[in-house]
């Protein structure tokens, strides 16, 4: 991401603003385009897991139906040992009546036991990998936030340094032996040297406007008859010189000016209004990382727990459970996930909605800082701090942009390696099917076989 080439032909002074505007453009843009690939890729998941739901459901039931089949031919075979070796129809309908019956519903039994708890810990590992993916994604958001904050406290940082040194400067004497010292050196090099063009009378002036300019600018919230008086001093010294020494006329003049107007139009309202609102954000900012760091808390105990529990019924398969006591179970384990689940999709909705108000916070904070770049050459170099470090940012940006880009390749090779699976499967379906078919067959030739030789 780059800047366009008409701002790089600009002054940095200049351009500033341009530059930040075209940063923030492209920001929303790449926020929009994040947003929409997201989705894509979550509805991309739930055909994929609907279509491995079918695919597991037909091999199930082709497992089961081969099992049936060879469990009932396996009890035909032991009907005709039975018959054979005890030799008669009344010994081969009490083998049918017995024996048999008794061991296919045991084998039966057993398989349909066997698969449940198959099936059960297939759906136990993809509820712990869901609540893994959820749980890293949890923390990727929590580390946005924390650098985030962390950007923030350095503005905060800042003013508050600022407000604890206008304080100490409102508060001391030093503004007023300042200004009176300015209006009296003025005095005094108009009235009683009037025509003194020279050393002396440039001197009075300056140190007119460097007492008006401390006291302007070490003081902005003077707003009143003493900013006033300061602004008309200012004025007055530098009318002054332009008139009697016209030689002087410089940047350290219009310097001057520029800060007695800045004085009067940026007052107490306005740092007021600053503090007010970087205080509202940082208590926004905190409660978000709180929540955050809670929801976090409660996934990884979730997760700890889930895990605890497949162990325990992996090493406990023997154990003589009713299949309603488990189902019940699960139900509420279920619901349970289903309702934590939803109030996570509620708190990242809240976030992302929240998401506007700070950007436009961040904006309102960029265009008072483009205001302030002009001033002195102090302002100027923290403007260029400033920029530097939303390249950065734009850098930083890139790098996560790219990072998007190698995730959607690979989302499309996994989506392309489920596919060329579910063509496996698929095939595999269609032998599985034809091998029921024939053994089908086998099995009815088998029957026909028997009911003869039960009929000799």
């Amino acid at each position: 991401m780059g800047f366009p080439e008409q701002f790089s032909t600009l002054p940095p002074c200049k351009c500033w603003s341009r530059r930040v505007k075209h940063v923030y453009l492209a920001l929303t843009e790449y926020k929009k385009k994040v947003f929409q690939h997201q989705e894509d890729l979550d509805q991309l998941e739930g055909f994929q897991t609907q279509e491995m739901a079918k695919i597991k459901h037909l091999l199930i039931r082709n497992w089961a139906l081969h099992a049936y089949h060879t469990v009932v031919l396996a009890a035909y075979q032991k009907l005709g040992a039975s018959r054979l070796s005890h030799g008669g129809v009344g010994s081969l309908s009490e083998t049918w009546r017995f024996t048999p019956i008794t061991w296919c519903w045991q084998l039966i039994r057993n398989w349909a036991l066997h698969t449940y708890h198959t099936v059960e810990l297939l759906v136990k590992e993809q509820e712990v990998a869901e609540r893994v993916n959820t749980l890293k994604e949890s923390s990727s958001q929590i580390e946005q936030l924390k650098s985030e904050v962390n950007r923030l406290r350095r503005y905060e940082e800042e003013y508050s340094n600022l407000q604890v040194s206008v304080s100490l400067l409102v508060d001391s004497p030093i503004m007023g032996t300042f200004t009176w010292a300015g209006a009296f050196s003025v005095m005094c090099g108009l009235v009683l040297s009037p025509s003194c063009v020279g050393w002396c009378f440039l001197c009075h002036v300056w140190a007119g406007a460097l007492s008006v300019m401390c006291g302007l600018v070490l003081s902005p919230s003077c707003v009143g008859w003493s900013s006033l008086r300061h602004v008309w001093a200012g004025a007055f010294s530098i009318m002054c010189g332009l008139v009697l020494s016209p030689s002087c006329v410089g940047l350290s003049s219009l310097r001057h000016a520029w800060a007695g107007v800045l004085s009067v139009m940026c007052g107490p309202e306005d740092m007021e209004t600053l503090r007010h609102s970087s205080g509202r954000e940082r208590s926004q900012l905190a409660s978000t990382l709180a929540q955050s760091e809670e929801e976090v808390r409660h996934l990884r105990d979730r997760v700890a727990v889930l895990e605890r529990r497949t162990s325990g019924e992996c090493a406990g398969l023997g154990a003589q459970l009713t299949v309603d006591e488990r189902v019940q179970s699960l139900l509420g384990e279920r619901t349970l996930l289903e309702r934590r689940l939803e109030e996570a999709h509620l708190h990242l909705t809240d976030i992302k909605g929240s998401w506007s108000e700070k950007i436009s916070q961040l904006e309102t904070q960029v265009g008072r800082l483009s205001r302030q770049a002009g001033e002195e050459g102090v302002e100027r170099r923290r403007a260029e701090g400033e920029r530097s470090a939303l390249l950065e940012r734009v850098k930083a940006l890139e790098v996560i942009v790219e990072r998007g880009r190698s995730a959607a390749r690979d989302k499309e090779e996994l989506l392309l390696r489920v596919r060329a699976e579910r063509d496996a499967l698929a095939d595999e379906l269609k032998e599985v099917r034809g091998t029921h078919d024939a053994q089908m067959e086998e099995l009815q030739r088998q029957i026909v076989s028997w009911k003869k030789l039960a009929s000799l």
